[in-house]
């Protein structure tokens, strides 16, 4: 298997190097890397922004780079498509469009109604209903010309391991920290909708746009640093890249080599807010638990060993944002074995078992590469139907990883990151 294409266009979703090695899987980064004795580096377009004065802060306002970024990508496609969760990242980009005249031809939002057996309050489908389809709706009554398209993922994945029967065996290179089915299968999503591949045989140029992705920014030992995290395969998985297909456009909104001054200024805006020192008291009195139970989401910004919750960085960094907003936040039980995807873990069907071998290989690698977590008492109830109906009943797979040396429960909630380098701001 090919695992990289050195004159690819979608080398600039990053990929990971082991010495002169260098591929878009994190599971074969980390193989090569335990076999010559090296730690892999993640490389997100690093030609591109380490030529950048990043202690430098972009004159234009934040405002004015995020119409720049729409505009920009506007006049890339012919037809351009924002990938809309109802979250405060996809909104924020939404917004770019709608408050400066640029036209958006389609918000396309994934749900999994049917896996879900109709459940609209389910981990995956609850933004779906309480959000972006009444927002979608208030869109359209005032914008008639955009398009709102809800995709049932719940299909496709099983589609995706009858187009890809080599899966069975090369499913744990598919996918990065984000490994689930349903993150998969939509590298294929332009081949499954029938006007997605019609546009596409009609030399249409299609864009998808996703919202990647908040700055990680850390204040430590008096320096400021930015970074990039390699969290970025629910929207872009690997697999997509391995394809390499020519017809396959993918654009993050945020992070992109195409303006860099728009990530730098974010930077800028995060730093001067944490320089006040009556923001800085503020870091610790967000709560732990939102108004509608679930566990608030830290953000990627650390000040002196605390973090902010990722509330507080859409105050700085997304003006028309209401913290009022239903959010379902994160999965509780992390992103390798996500919450979304439990009606797909409790099935008996071939395809579930298929995942269920290639995520026990994944384990095999050593502990040290994933980030585990004990589960106590107190949250158990978020983890109960997983455990019970996906990792116990399969122990030959599984028990030897989920038992510490005190006999206490714990779970694997995702990989460690690999960032890549600092770039200092200041």
């Amino acid at each position: 298997m090919n695992l990289f294409h050195p004159n690819s266009d979608k080398n600039k979703f990053g990929y990971y190097e082991v010495g002169d090695y260098r591929t878009y899987s994190k599971y074969d980064a980390i193989v090569v890397a335990e076999q010559q004795g090296k730690t892999p580096t993640w490389n997100f377009n690093d030609a591109v922004f380490s030529c950048y004065d990043w202690t430098r802060e972009p004159a234009e306002s934040l405002q004015e780079l995020y119409r720049r970024r729409a505009e920009q990508l506007r006049n890339k496609y012919d037809y351009l498509v924002l990938a809309f969760s109802g979250g405060s990242d996809s909104h924020n980009a939404l917004m770019a469009f709608i408050k400066n005249g640029i036209h958006i031809d389609e918000l396309m939002t994934y749900h999994t109604f049917e896996g879900n057996r109709g459940d609209r309050d389910s981990f995956q489908n609850a933004e779906v209903w309480r959000v972006a389809k009444p927002y979608g709706e208030l869109l359209q009554s005032k914008y008639p010309g955009i398009k709102h398209r809800f995709i049932d993922l719940t299909p496709y994945q099983f589609q995706f391991w009858k187009d890809h029967p080599e899966a069975k065996f090369d499913f744990v290179y598919y996918g990065n920290a984000c490994a689930s089915i349903q993150n998969i299968c939509r590298a294929d999503l332009r081949l499954y909708i029938d006007d997605y591949r019609s546009m596409i045989e009609s030399g249409k140029k299609l864009g998808i746009i996703f919202a990647v992705d908040k700055p990680e920014v850390r204040f430590e030992n008096g320096r400021w640093q930015a970074s990039f995290y390699d969290i970025i395969d629910h929207s872009v998985p690997p697999i997509q890249q391995i394809n390499n297909r020519e017809t396959d456009h993918s654009e993050f909104f945020y992070w992109t080599p195409d303006l860099p001054e728009l990530v730098i200024k974010q930077c800028h805006e995060i730093k001067k807010y944490l320089q006040d020192p009556e923001n800085v008291k503020k870091i610790n009195q967000f709560p732990n638990i939102n108004q509608w139970g679930y566990e608030v989401t830290e953000s990627h910004v650390w000040y002196d060993q605390r973090r902010l919750t990722n509330d507080q960085l859409k105050t700085i960094l997304y003006p028309y944002w209401s913290l009022d907003t239903f959010s379902i936040e994160k999965s509780p039980t992390g992103i390798l074995f996500s919450k979304r995807d439990e009606w797909f873990y409790g099935t008996n069907l071939e395809q579930t078992e298929i995942y269920m071998r290639n995520a026990a290989k994944v384990l095999q690698i050593e502990k040290k590469w994933f980030n585990w977590i004990t589960i106590k008492n107190d949250n158990y109830k978020s983890f109960e139907g997983m455990l019970k109906n996906f990792i116990y009943p399969r122990q030959s797979e599984f028990s030897v990883f989920f038992k510490n040396k005190s006999n206490e429960i714990v779970f694997p909630k995702n990989y460690k990151v690999f960032n890549t380098r600092q770039y200092h701001i200041g």
